[in-house]
């Protein structure tokens, strides 16, 4: 079922990018050559999803077979009067990623004020046993990247209020939930760095404690001045994908392309490995 679900959306990826460069590359055609060829590849592109679903469809069922079959031979046994000892798999949460994000929170908090394991219990008594941990105690919390002001709303309330010379120390990317959180005149707004600061990063980070010879200072001077060239958008387009995740080239460039990033009067593959390649160097 794992591996079903990876491949399930895989293929929706793969569908959804492949639609956008396709139905892009025919309403873009500004002749009826390059619109019937758009329209072929479009056409492929649909053949070529019907294999892939009806493919999956048929993996589908054979699961599903295999279920019903499982129940049948497990309906005669004697159950254990533990729901936890019927199975001795691994748990997956599939949906409910923002709850499960609360909880995580939660517990660290807790882990943090009272030591020890603790174990997953409903949000409520979490909340509840948060507050009493706090209650009566000087604390200084740190919520690092707190995400959107949902998130902060979930656990706000789990801070008693009264504890004089407490603190809560939030940071975040986003604007919305520093304002959200009335932080009023106690916010710090990070600025952008300069020329001279972008430069002093991309040295110590490409040449870390090591000495920079003068002809490598010209070079990467030059490579720091590409950050504000076109190729800033397709390099912060890297963040509508996952955290730590892999990224397919062929995906990436598609929907570069299927998002207009690039020169459509020329060859779109051969412009996207371009811009790719200039990233990489």
């Amino acid at each position: 079922m794992t591996d079903l679900e990876i491949e399930v959306k895989e293929v929706a990826n793969i569908v959804e990018q492949t639609f956008q460069l396709r139905v892009t590359e025919v309403v873009l055609a500004n002749d009826e050559n390059l619109r019937e060829k758009a329209q072929e590849r479009l056409s492929d592109s649909l053949q070529q999803v019907a294999e892939d679903i009806d493919r999956i469809w048929k993996e589908s069922a054979k699961i599903q077979d295999k279920g019903k079959q499982a129940s049948k031979e497990s309906a005669v046994q004697e159950f254990p009067r533990s729901s936890k000892d019927i199975l001795n798999v691994k748990n997956s949460m599939v949906g409910r990623h923002d709850q499960r994000k609360q909880l995580e929170i939660l517990l660290s908090l807790l882990r943090s004020t009272k030591g020890g394991i603790i174990d997953m219990n409903d949000e409520a008594e979490l909340e509840n046993m948060l507050q009493k941990s706090l209650k009566g105690k000087i604390y200084l919390i740190v919520l690092d990247d707190m995400w959107k002001s949902e998130a902060w709303d979930a656990v706000r309330l789990c801070f008693p209020s009264e504890n004089k010379g407490s603190g809560i120390l939030l940071t975040t990317c986003n604007t919305e939930v520093a304002r959200d959180a009335g932080t009023e005149n106690l916010s710090l707004q990070m600025g952008f760095m300069d020329h001279d600061e972008s430069w002093n990063l991309f040295k110590s980070v490409a040449f870390a404690n090591e000495a920079l010879p003068y002809e490598f200072e010209t070079i990467g001077k030059l490579i720091a001045n590409e950050c504000h060239s076109d190729l800033k958008a397709c390099l912060l387009h890297f963040g509508i994908f996952p955290e730590d995740s892999e990224i397919p080239v062929k995906n990436l460039m598609r929907s570069w392309m299927a998002e207009g990033f690039l020169n459509l009067e020329n060859d779109l593959e051969g412009v996207a490995e371009k811009c790719l390649q200039e990233l990489v160097d």
